[in-house]
């Protein structure tokens, strides 16, 4: 008498392709007559990309900070939050880092093909620490290369990012903003805008005279 044994790897889902949105909470949105905020006026969005339902909690990071762009290391990750983009209605639940990244991909890969989208809500990244350039410095040779790896190596490919974040998507401009007006504001106001575009010769060349002597 032969036994028939039940397969549960057949119940698992196959790893399947997610769509992730990123919306970064801009401070103080405007508000209408009846006090209501637009979603615009809330967010500026970043994204979207694919995100696989196996990938690691490291993975997404990496893929936000690519996105944004910034550094790993300044993204707030304990204020995520996270909410399926249907029904709209759908309040964000908090991610918690690794345990609610879980529950996110979990959520997103039972839906159906074409309703695997994600939106994770995040506030802005931290802004560069000016003081990291200086530190840069005083490092040991094999210090600075870490540090620089672990700062500014946003997607893992071992690639610099050419820019940062740009914080002045985040201001309010009124309808009545000319490009011109928010390209001569661009232009006057560097500190709006925090560039991460430091080459590694650029900061390792400093201290490569203490090596030779």
């Amino acid at each position: 008498m032969s036994e028939t044994f039940s397969d549960d790897s057949d119940d698992e889902i196959p790893p399947v392709d997610l769509t992730i949105f990123v919306y970064v909470e801009k401070p103080n949105p405007p508000r209408t007559a009846k006090g209501k905020v637009e979603e615009s006026d809330r967010y500026a969005q970043k994204g979207p990309f694919k995100l696989g339902s196996n990938d690691s909690y490291a993975t997404f990071l990496r893929k936000v900070s690519t996105a944004l762009p910034c550094p790993i290391l300044h993204i707030i990750e304990e204020k995520i939050s996270w909410k399926p983009q249907t029904p709209q209605n759908a309040k964000p639940l908090p991610m918690g880092a690794a345990t609610g990244y879980s529950t996110m991909i979990d959520a997103l890969k039972a839906k159906k093909v074409g309703a695997r989208v994600g939106i994770v809500i995040m506030p802005p990244p931290k802004k560069p620490d000016e003081d990291m350039v200086n530190l840069l410095h005083i490092c040991s040779f094999k210090s600075t290369l870490m540090l620089f790896l672990q700062f500014w190596d946003a997607d893992g490919s071992g690639k610099a990012i050419e820019k940062g974040f740009d914080f002045s998507e985040l201001e309010f401009r009124s309808t009545g903003d000319s490009i011109v007006q928010q390209k001569a504001r661009g232009k006057n106001s560097p500190s709006r805008k925090y560039s991460y575009s430091y080459s590694r010769s650029a900061l390792i060349r400093p201290l490569l005279p203490s090596f030779r002597s």
